[in-house]
């Protein structure tokens, strides 16, 4: 039977999910090669067990090695919200995959279907420009001559074009990608994109745009250049010379037409003679694209978008205020990109089209802060977080990680900086000091207690609690008629939080604590601190120039070396780690509030808020700004492995609620059996195991009851 033993000499530390290895002699294969592809997966080896309600670790004597199946879930973040980036789109494309747009500092967003977008990692801050779809393979084009390939538009390789030229457009025709640019430019590629050979002898200025139609390449740009070639590899002059700087090229009922901005444009019914006619689509159009029997222009700021049927163009009026720069068909419908992300889409069957997402309006921009999960896992069904932002808007995110807009913003209304929520209220607080309520999630009722700017809040003991400037905190039952208390202090205070059975709000170099939240005390703290949290006994709080602080009794606070020295706004935490986010897209993680590590944010944005919901966590910040983890397995985790006096196993289980537990043993993953219960006093048990040297091969699960 397992005993309880001291600590001795550590070797090594297991988190989340992996095996420990322990054997004598030669390495051995401990698993099999199926098992361990089940296990990297993800999946159960007919343990009929969730993977997060255990952990697992393979031992024989003498010998100790770690395979580690899951890389760190906090390594990867991912942007979420109604929209996939704020950044301006230049270009969209449709191919076998879906959508592809491409944008500034290197934004890339793909959508299966149009409606659902995400955002994808380039790595690169390059403002891209074209994106063009052929023979299975998307590719990409920006400044600095920068290419990228994706079979699937989702993973992308950077590939080496020759040339240091910005790219302005690209197509496909004929086995071959052409793109062109600055310089002059013409690159071309026959073997997906992998490879490039850049056209010699050009005398035309630079090219902003290129098509393939009728079996001709056809660029044009500055000073009314216009070349073509059959292949994209040899290239003749057709037309220059003039004022018209073409930036658009159509092929529209066996006519190509190049477009400049201005009420003039070059048609050619053969790619090779060009006259000049008066033709204004070209002053209010930056892009086009067929389908459904109509043409699809867009670009003017007033009439966004325009359809050619009956031998015209008709203007119609579009569903945003932010100017469209691209547009591509498929899926039987129009998308349509421009500035700020903005994303619409419409099937010229069905109006007023689609805003998927608005760069101007009402989100683009906007601050969100305020961050709040739901309490209990059964309040609120189908939601998940509620965030605040300018102007007393609110914003929830749903199960299905859907995000709406469910109040409205007025110019007199603050900024909400802090919500909370019982099972039949919410409440938003703003710096104004009007406290905003809902008991339906959707019809929101204003009241203004006149107690001056508020910035947190929180909910418990039956009651809500808000905390402000100069120390001000109120208090009230309903969310309408609020009291204010004796805070203790006269420092402003910036956040507020219910755990561990009482309130702790904190402050410029303060911290105040209640029981019941009518009563406070008040306790120094060598910081000027803007959140806090709880975990497994330990407080943690952050604030302003990386200090972060924790505590055991949330009375006397120990400063702790952050790495950083960026203001950090919020903290939340799961079952095992801190998250804590700030400044200049500032994100750590910590187990212990002692060492910390730093993870990488796809948005170069100050993160204002943390939530920890349904598996994941979610931060929101500047330029409405809202990115996800990926799942966290929750339940029981390794910590320090130690081999102790007589050659014993001990094990650490770390990161669970006080009860009751079950450690089973197993020699191949398959067939379990209970080896000991445990009853978990405190957050970390130690487990000796006396047969260690005795035993075989044997891995070991802790599974909560």
């Amino acid at each position: 039977m397992p005993d309880a033993g001291p600590s001795s000499v550590k070797i090594g530390v297991i988190c989340g999910e992996q095996l420990l290895s322990c054997r004598p002699g030669k390495p051995k294969k401990p698993v099999s090669e199926e098992n361990l592809e089940i296990r990297k997966s993800g999946k159960e080896p007919d343990s009929g067990l969730s993977p997060h309600s255990a952990f697992y670790i393979l031992h024989s004597a003498f010998f100790l090695c770690f395979l580690a199946l899951h890389a760190d879930p906090l390594d990867a973040w991912h942007v979420r919200g109604p929209g996939p980036t704020t950044n301006q789109l230049n270009a969209i494309t449709w191919g076998g995959s879906g959508f592809v747009a491409a944008g500034n500092a290197g934004t890339l967003a793909a959508s299966p279907d149009g409606y659902k977008w995400e955002l994808l990692n380039t790595g690169v801050e390059t403002n891209l420009h074209g994106v063009a779809w052929g023979d299975g393979v998307y590719v990409v084009v920006g400044d600095g001559g920068a290419v990228f390939t994706s079979p699937d538009g989702v993973k992308w390789t950077a590939r080496q074009s020759g040339t240091t030229a910005n790219l302005r457009d690209i197509t496909y025709g004929t086995n071959a990608f052409v793109a062109v640019g600055a310089g002059p430019t013409i690159v071309a590629s026959t073997n997906l994109g992998e490879t490039w050979k850049l056209a010699q002898g050009l005398t035309v200025a630079a090219l902003n745009a290129v098509i393939y139609d009728e079996g001709v390449f056809v660029a044009a740009g500055d000073d009314g250049g216009i070349v073509t070639s059959p292949d994209g590899f040899e290239w003749a002059l057709r037309h220059s010379g003039g004022a018209l700087n073409l930036h658009l090229l159509v092929h529209e009922n066996g006519t190509f037409i190049a477009y400049p901005h201005a009420s003039d444009a070059l048609y050619s019914t053969n790619g090779v003679d060009w006259t000049v006619q008066r033709d204004d689509l070209g002053l209010y159009t930056e892009g086009v694209a067929a389908g459904n029997g109509f043409f699809v222009g867009v670009g003017d700021s007033s009439a966004n978008y325009w359809a050619y049927w009956d031998y015209l163009w008709h203007a119609y009026i579009k569903a945003t205020r932010s100017r469209l720069l691209a547009v591509a068909f498929g899926n039987g419908i129009f998308a349509c990109v421009g500035e700020g992300g903005t994303i619409e889409i419409g099937d010229m069957l069905t109006f007023p089209w689609t805003e998927i997402w608005c760069g101007e309006w009402p989100w683009s921009g906007k601050t969100l802060s305020g961050m709040v999960g739901k309490g209990d896992p059964s309040w609120w069904p189908g939601v998940r977080f509620w965030t605040g932002s300018a102007n007393g808007a609110i914003y929830d995110c749903r199960t299905t990680g859907d995000w709406d807009w469910i109040r409205g913003l007025h110019s007199y209304w603050g900024t909400i900086g802090g919500m909370a929520a019982s099972s039949n209220l919410i409440v938003g607080v703003d710096d104004k000091g009007i406290v905003t309520t809902s008991t339906d999630n959707a019809a929101w009722t204003e009241t203004n207690p006149g107690f001056g700017s508020l910035r947190g809040a929180a909910f418990g003991r039956d009651r809500f609690v808000a905390v402000g400037d100069m120390g001000t905190v109120i208090t009230s039952t309903n969310g309408t008629n609020w009291t204010k208390l004796d805070g203790a202090t006269q420092t402003n205070l910036w956040g507020i939080v219910f755990l561990n059975d009482q309130f702790v709000a904190v402050g410029e170099k303060t911290v105040i604590t209640s029981s019941d939240g009518l009563s406070w005390s008040a306790h120094a703290a060598d910081a000027n601190l803007r959140g806090v949290t709880f975990k497994h006994g330990l407080y943690a709080a952050v604030g302003l120039e990386g200090k972060i602080l924790t505590s055991t009794n949330a009375v006397e606070w120990v400063p702790q070396p952050s790495g950083t020295t960026n203001d950090l706004y919020a903290i939340s935490n799961d079952a095992h780690q801190f998250v804590a986010v700030g400044n200049n897209a500032t994100i750590l993680t910590g187990r212990d509030g002692t060492n910390w590590t730093v993870r990488t944010s796809p948005r170069k944005v100050a993160l204002r808020g943390v939530a920890f919901g349904d598996g994941t966590f979610v931060a929101v910040g500047d330029r409405w700004t809202v990115i996800e983890s990926d799942p966290i397995p929750q339940g029981p985790s390794f910590g320090p492995i130690a081999l102790v006096e007589g050659g014993r196993l001990q094990l650490s289980i770390e990161d669970i609620d006080p009860g009751q537990f079950e450690i089973q043993i197993s020699a191949d993953l398959t067939a379990w059996s209970t080896w000991t219960n445990v009853t978990a006093i405190e957050s970390r048990v130690l487990v000796i195991d006396p047969d260690f040297t005795q035993t075989g091969h044997r891995f070991y699960r802790a599974v909560t009851k």
